[in-house]
């Protein structure tokens, strides 16, 4: 848990962020006041878009902490000890002490996440549907916001390791051939062709005149490639240390 800072405790469970989570809370925020809402909502006061913009981030953040203590709880009912969740530059991720013990265990706090972000997306669609529309709490925010936690869910399921998706499918190796070694192998592999097809598909796109949200996907490839390489080497040094 170096080079971060505690935050606070949530159901027993320590909160830290590190200094990248400052760095994306403020792009965040900036984007939503000074380009999300003047673009989605024209018309309203520099008051009114500073307050959105705020609003935005404060539930983003409570939406992406949902997600993260869905693991966290999960994997502490399972018998796993939790060292908390942390904040970055990326996201959140819930750290844990060791691995789970189980296809099972595994199976069950990989989609705890996923499931916790649909959770939000529909309590923010019905707030959506149900609330009056006014000017301090307009529907369209809500909207996003539904939209968000589903991308979030979506992009988590994807089978790359150590995504939620890679996660499940690893459960699933690992059921079949009760080794978490050769199913976090087979999981690190479909993992590095998702990464392959994300850039691609970044590179189709940016070429096509949508630059930055290509430049978006390449960014999550590199990503993946990455946590995907360092989870191979890893396992070969484990591999190796039991030589």
């Amino acid at each position: 848990m170096e080079s971060t800072f505690r935050i606070g405790r949530i159901f027993g469970i320590d909160i830290r962020a590190k200094s990248g989570a400052l760095i994306l809370l403020l792009i965040v925020m900036y984007l939503a006041i000074n380009a999300l809402y003047p673009e989605m909502l024209p018309g309203l006061s520099r008051n009114m878009y500073i307050f959105l913009g705020l609003l935005t981030t404060v539930l983003l953040y409570i939406s992406l902490l949902t997600h993260e203590l869905a693991h966290a709880i999960v994997a502490r009912k399972n018998g796993i000890e939790i060292v908390g969740v942390v904040l970055m530059f990326v996201g959140a991720a819930a750290i844990i002490k060791e691995e789970l013990k189980t296809p099972q265990a595994e199976f069950k706090m990989a989609t705890a996440g996923p499931l916790a972000s649909i959770f939000m997306a529909f309590v923010f669609m019905a707030i959506a549907i149900f609330i009056p529309d006014t000017l301090l709490l307009p529907k369209e925010m809500f909207v996003y916001l539904t939209v968000i936690n589903l991308v979030l869910a979506a992009f988590n399921l994807l089978p790359g390791f150590p995504l939620d998706g890679g996660r499940i499918l690893r459960s699933i190796f690992w059921l079949y051939t009760d080794n978490i070694d050769k199913s976090t192998r087979m999981a690190v592999r479909v993992s590095l062709f998702i990464a392959l097809g994300l850039g691609i598909f970044g590179l189709i796109i940016a070429f096509n005149g949508n630059f930055f949200s290509g430049l978006w996907f390449v960014f999550l490839s590199n990503m993946l490639f990455g946590m995907s390489k360092q989870t191979s080497e890893m396992l070969e040094i484990k591999e190796q240390t039991k030589k």
